[in-house]
């Protein structure tokens, strides 16, 4: 049976709860932000809206998926592993997808 890393992490349980809630908190309140703007969001301002907000909303969604993922008790070393190298595949490519973006602004 492959070692779990329930017991190394369980020093670090209250850190992955806290920083889960206050990024899952975050992400929530983004959207509250963005819902309370919508009328003012036109055409011309959504790819300055995609550049300057979509990283922070992903970095919260990170961050709440990452304590997600280790708060999991049966988490093994090499799920853990593919799991952060697959997020940190994703946001590389989100990063060159918004390359563009950033130059025209």
């Amino acid at each position: 049976m492959p070692e779990t890393l329930a017991q190394p992490f369980q020093k670090w349980h209250d850190f992955y709860l806290l920083s889960g809630t206050a990024a899952a908190s975050l992400v929530g309140l983004m959207f509250v932000a963005i819902s309370l703007v919508f009328r003012l969001i036109t055409e011309r301002s959504l790819p300055s809206l995609r550049v300057y907000v979509s990283p922070t909303l992903i970095h919260f969604i990170y961050v709440l998926v990452i304590a997600t993922v280790v708060m999991i008790p049966t988490l093994t070393r090499m799920l853990l592993g593919v799991l952060l190298v697959l997020v940190g595949l994703l946001s590389f490519g989100r990063a060159l997808v918004s390359i563009p973006y950033m130059r025209q602004q």
